[in-house]
């Protein structure tokens, strides 16, 4: 495992991020992997990846939406 914990975790991406002068802003709705979801086709090669490599790091976007979000608004 990567991480053991979630501070340890935050701790080694931003470390990783200020290698290239980035830096992190935020991190929302976090939880570990559960190996038995499919998450689709690119996120599951991610995961792979991943498991073949401890050492591995892989950043990507994410998105996700609240199910009924209104697609409009009232006033």
């Amino acid at each position: 495992m990567w991480a053991s914990s979630y501070d340890d975790f935050v701790q080694k991406l931003e470390a990783y991020l200020s290698k290239y002068r980035w830096k992190l802003l935020s991190i929302e709705n976090t939880a570990a992997v559960d190996p038995s979801r499919d998450y689709g086709d690119e996120v599951n090669q991610m995961i792979d990846e991943t498991l073949r490599d401890s050492n591995a790091i892989r950043l990507g976007t994410y998105y996700s939406y609240k199910p009924n979000w209104p697609t409009y608004l009232s006033f």
